[in-house]
């Protein structure tokens, strides 16, 4: 009985003490040889290209001037005679991360043909010789074109042809925080008579009006895991542009729709789009909104200013042919942007970018103005932006309308005007 039952008793411990056993396993992990390793952060930043473009005219001890497209780098010269001469540097500096190479445009928006004394019609663009050429080193080149005639020997020479551009391709590499340099020269020969000799009427003058533009485009340089071919077919990308044009003070003399006639604009301007409508339809940005974008770098007090804008066929259909003027209640804080356009119309009024080119290239299309209207804006710098906004492809979800918009925009032309 006694062998009977420590037997029991035996037989009970090892059952528990099999089950403790059990209950400590589930409750711990199996051991395997382990190491562990990990890397550094890593950060990703995207390339910078930036291009920075400054001028001086030639054999001067005057500064570097930074340039934006309202920049006139000559100067408004209506006295050519034969050997007149002009000359600038444009210095054309990479202040972005990325490596890239260049090239110099010089683009003809319009031409006004003049009458000589022999009562015949002319161009002025056929007595006029522009020369250029991409120099490394300012101070060689100066001492060795050190008179007019010795600009023959640059290396390019052309004339002024409307709507062409004069391109300057440049292939040397500009690494960030290099630079580069072109020179630029217009000039009448001395061979022009006096078939280039305007009658003296102040409406027969034959005028120019252009502008120089450079492009930059990323190079082979950087590389990745399979070497730095990745951007070998990067070529020069131009989206829509506009020159901007000053008024002179007889075109900023307006009659305000409502409001007062005769209307002197302290600044006015024009936007001339560099494509025609029939390029337009054809482009990506064709249904995208036009407006000018305006804001001032100082507080403007209530009433105290005048954004005045001029559309041509706004105001055939709505104001009989004269100008929106629009003024604020409420003070506006420095840096607040305002969309003419809409604010003039409330939101009813849109142009799309074919329809800027149709209008804007017609010497009165697509103006924008300001005005003082008591003084208290003087040192007051206003910027004005011509932007086009981004619209959606037709849906179901808006309507089949072309007009709804991104949120996405970008600047064609830009102006700035200090009080």
């Amino acid at each position: 009985m006694t062998n009977k039952n420590s037997t029991k008793r035996s037989l009970f411990s090892s059952v528990v003490a099999i089950m403790l056993c059990c209950t400590m396993l589930l409750g711990t992990t199996f051991a395997w040889f382990t190491d562990e390793a990990s890397t550094g952060r890593n950060t990703i930043q995207a390339g910078n290209l930036d291009m920075k473009v400054s001028y001086k005219p030639y054999n001067s001890a005057q500064d570097w001037t930074e340039v934006d497209s309202t920049t006139p780098v000559f100067s408004d010269q209506t006295l050519y005679e034969p050997g007149y001469t002009e000359a600038v540097w444009l210095e054309i500096k990479n202040e972005g991360s990325l490596a890239f190479r260049s090239e110099l445009g010089i683009d003809i928006y319009s031409e006004k043909e003049g009458v000589n004394v022999y009562n015949d019609s002319f161009k002025l663009s056929d007595y006029l010789v522009v020369r250029h050429s991409p120099i490394e080193n300012i101070d060689l080149a100066e001492s060795i074109y050190s008179s007019r005639e010795s600009f023959s020997g640059l290396a390019y020479e052309g004339k002024f042809t409307e709507g062409e551009n004069i391109l300057v391709a440049n292939n040397t590499v500009l690494k960030p925080g290099e630079s580069w340099y072109y020179l630029v020269v217009i000039q009448m020969p001395t061979s022009v008579g006096n078939e280039a000799n305007h009658n003296g009427e102040v409406n027969s003058i034959p005028e120019i009006e252009f502008g120089l533009n450079a492009r930059a485009v990323q190079v082979p340089e950087e590389s990745d895991a399979f070497g730095n071919d990745y951007d070998a077919n990067a070529d020069y990308v131009t989206g829509p542009q506009a020159s901007v044009g000053v008024l002179d003070k007889d075109a900023r003399t307006v009659n305000i729709y409502q409001g007062e006639e005769g209307v002197v604009l302290d600044t006015a301007y024009q936007f001339k789009p560099t494509e025609t409508y029939e390029e337009a339809q054809q482009s990506p940005y064709r249904y995208w909104h036009a407006d000018f974008v305006v804001s001032a770098d100082k507080d403007v007090a209530a009433e105290s200013m005048m954004l005045a804008g001029y559309y041509e066929l706004y105001a055939d259909l709505v104001t009989d042919g004269d100008w929106v003027g629009l003024t604020s209640p409420d003070a506006i804080p420095a840096g607040t942007e305002i969309r003419l356009v809409e604010a003039m119309s409330g939101g009813a009024v849109s142009v799309n970018y074919e329809e800027l080119c149709n209008f804007g290239n017609d010497g009165t299309g697509f103006l924008c103005g300001a005005k003082d209207m008591n003084g208290s804006n003087d040192g007051t710098t206003i910027t004005v932006e011509l932007r086009l906004y981004e619209t959606e492809e037709p849906s179901d979800e808006n309507g089949n309308s072309h007009n709804v918009e991104t949120g996405r925009a970008i600047t064609v032309g830009t102006f700035k005007y200090t009080f």
